[in-house]
């Protein structure tokens, strides 16, 4: 999957640009009673260029050799792939020096949509990530359940009481959220 950035950006951006305009009369309610109003296209930019610059300063400071971002494909880690990326050669600009950007998507394949959140993860990486890989971490997580759900295995190291004796006292419905923690 070899994806384009410039050609995507130069697709997409306009659309972002069109959208933000649309938007930059608009005001909403809070529910504090504060009004909120997005960013025009040029604030939205001028965030997006002081983030890239603290972002480049602070691997210059610290001497990184290359960055590591786990991928979701979520917008967090996206926007912090694309910040980075643009900090990298920002770097290389000022320095010289290249700073690999290392993208992991990290799936569970216990989760109904680890397939679709890895795919959105890779696509972000490719979009943003001078390289990456893939790590499931669904038989990490299995038998880290496994452990936690056999409570009476596990003692404590004072009382001897069995932990699922502590977690009983504390939460007495504690088995109902197996299902809630596997997800």
């Amino acid at each position: 999957m070899a994806l384009d950035r410039e050609a995507l950006k130069a697709e997409h951006d306009p659309i972002l640009k069109e959208r933000l305009e649309r938007l930059a009369g608009t005001e909403f309610a809070l529910a504090d009673g504060s009004i909120y109003r997005p960013p025009t296209a040029q604030e939205a930019e001028a965030v997006l260029n002081r983030l890239t610059e603290l972002a480049a300063d602070h691997i210059v400071a610290n001497r990184f050799k290359s960055v590591v971002v786990p991928a979701s494909g979520g917008a967090d880690s996206t926007f912090m792939l694309a910040i980075l990326r643009r900090a990298s050669d920002r770097v290389l600009e000022r320095e010289g020096r290249k700073v690999p950007i290392v993208g992991f998507t990290l799936p569970c394949t216990l989760q109904g949509d680890a397939d679709y959140l890895d795919a959105m993860g890779r696509w972000a990486c490719e979009l943003y990530a001078d390289d990456y890989a893939t790590v499931n971490v669904g038989p990490a997580h299995a038998a880290v359940l496994e452990q936690l759900f056999t409570l009476d295995d596990i003692h404590m190291q004072k009382s001897d009481a069995p932990l699922s004796s502590v977690v009983e006292s504390v939460n007495p419905n504690y088995p109902d959220r197996k299902a809630h923690l596997s997800k």
